[in-house]
C-alpha cells in the first residue's frame, strides 16, 4: 500500500509520494502503468461533438508532434479540439482508446 499522507520522514518516499499524488489527480479514474512503453502521454487533436467525454476512440484522435502544432490543428468550429491525452490503450471493449489529461486553451 501507498503512503501519500505525505508524513514521510525520506527525500525519497516524499519524492514517491508527490509522484504518485500527481498520477492520482491527472488519471483518477484510469489504472496507469508508469513504467509501461506502451501506453504514453502525447499532444494530439480530437475530433468530437464536443469536451463532455474523457475518453475517444483511436479514430477520433490525431496524435501531433507538439502542443503547438495541436494548438495550431485545433478549429472548435468544426469540433477539432487541441488536448494533452493518454494512450492509446485497450478498452474493455475491446477498442484502442485514448483517455483526456487536459485540454489545451
Amino acid at each position: 500500500m501507498y503512503d501519500i499522507s505525505g508524513d514521510c520522514a525520506s527525500n525519497d518516499c516524499a519524492l514517491a509520494n508527490g509522484m504518485l499524488r500527481d498520477i492520482i489527480r491527472r488519471m483518477k479514474s484510469t489504472l496507469f502503468d508508469p513504467d509501461s512503453t506502451l501506453v504514453r502521454e502525447c499532444c494530439a487533436v480530437i475530433n468530437a461533438p464536443g469536451r463532455q467525454r474523457k475518453r475517444f476512440p483511436e479514430t477520433c484522435v490525431e496524435v501531433m508532434e507538439s502542443e503547438e502544432a495541436a494548438r495550431a490543428a485545433a478549429d472548435a468550429a468544426n469540433k477539432h479540439f487541441a488536448a494533452v491525452v493518454l494512450g492509446p490503450a485497450r478498452s474493455s471493449e475491446g477498442i484502442r482508446v485514448f483517455h483526456l489529461v487536459r485540454w489545451l486553451d
